[in-house]
């Protein structure tokens, strides 16, 4: 718990100097693609199959 509460206090600051000089959307953009490159690269190796993708769909 203690890594996570960092991490997002970090994160909190950051994004609030961020904003001061750059926009809300480019900010978010950025999160994005950090966290979508994170995952692709966590999940390298995991197969999906198409029940599963579906089950996923619906529950998003």
């Amino acid at each position: 718990m203690i890594p996570v509460a960092i991490v997002l206090g970090f994160h909190t600051l950051l994004t609030k100097l961020i904003t001061v000089y750059s926009s809300p959307m480019i900010v978010s953009a950025v999160r994005v693609t950090i966290g979508s490159v994170f995952f692709i690269l966590l999940g390298k190796g995991l197969s999906i199959g198409v029940k599963q993708f579906i089950n996923g769909l619906f529950n998003w």
